[in-house]
């Protein structure tokens, strides 16, 4: 099982919150047990709600408080021996978790779009609360404040989501860089008064070719350059580079073995032999 990949994809912040589904908790719960890795990022996830929540927490009007809390004691029918105060909780029915972070771990993952959502998700729990009998002019502001804030959950989320891709594509570089199977060719013109320069990474395991072809100098509308490998000698079609290209492209042909890579200039749609007369660039595998 890939554990970083798990722990990245927001499962564990959901469970945090409570809005992971059934399955998705008995899961979370039995992966715990099972990978110390996965524990002990639930609970820093657990910890940064509720920093994050406490950070942020605002002491409710006290008009509002003693509001809120007697039409609670009204339609709960507290026993007149019970007075609220400063630590009871706004109704029976809402659980509270306490959450108690480790002390002396840091977190070093982007949780703070989740800790927002914990705590738009206490403001919804005080709203349901809400006196019935206020005017409408208040419950429309309380309405509007409740779509915004819900709205820049949905947002960081978003947000969240697309870091988290980021951050599988570097991982993903990362170990490119270091995979031995990989080879890094560096193809040059050789000529010092029109030098070419680029890298070239081939992937001698699956034969795949990566290029840049960035530093290729801009052709006329009719040409196109054709990348091409060499076996005992024998030039082998590669497949052409897209005239748009900007930024690192899969080569279409894939090869196990060769000596040496190159490019040439072909007329639009590429060549089936190369013109060695217009070769840009050439490397060896070493």
């Amino acid at each position: 099982m890939d554990i970083s990949s798990y722990i990245a994809s927001g499962i564990l912040q959901e469970y945090a919150l409570g809005i992971a589904s059934d399955q998705e908790r008995r899961e979370v719960q039995c992966l715990a047990k099972i990978y110390p890795e996965i524990a002990e990022a639930l609970t820093v996830i657990e910890s940064d709600i509720e920093v994050f929540a406490g950070a942020y927490a605002k002491k409710t009007p006290s008009p509002l408080r003693d509001k809120i809390l007697g039409e609670v004691h009204k339609h709960k029918q507290l026993p007149a021996s019970v007075t609220p105060n400063k630590s009871s909780r706004l109704a029976p029915n809402v659980k509270v978790i306490e959450m108690k972070p480790e002390r002396g771990k840091k977190n070093n993952r982007i949780n703070l779009p989740w800790a927002a959502a914990a705590a738009v998700l206490l403001l919804f729990a005080v709203w349901q609360f809400m006196d019935k009998s206020a005017t409408k002019g208040e419950l429309q502001k309380v309405k509007t404040a409740q779509l915004s804030l819900a709205s820049e959950v949905d947002r960081l989320k978003q947000e969240l989501i697309a870091t988290s891709e980021e951050l599988g594509n570097s991982n993903k570089e990362l170990e490119e860089a270091f995979d031995p199977a990989i080879k890094k060719v560096v193809l040059t013109s050789g000529k010092e008064k029109d030098e070419v320069q680029l890298a070239l990474f081939w992937n001698t395991r699956t034969g795949q070719i990566k290029v840049d072809p960035s530093t290729l100098p801009e052709l006329s509308p009719d040409m196109q350059y054709q990348l091409w490998v060499l076996l005992d000698g024998n030039p082998i079609d590669m497949g052409i580079i897209d005239k748009d290209a900007t930024e690192i492209i899969i080569a279409s042909g894939i090869t196990l073995t060769g000596q040496a890579f190159a490019i040439t200039v072909e007329p639009l749609g590429g060549n089936a032999s190369p013109t060695l007369e217009k070769l840009i660039v050439l490397g060896l595998v070493t």
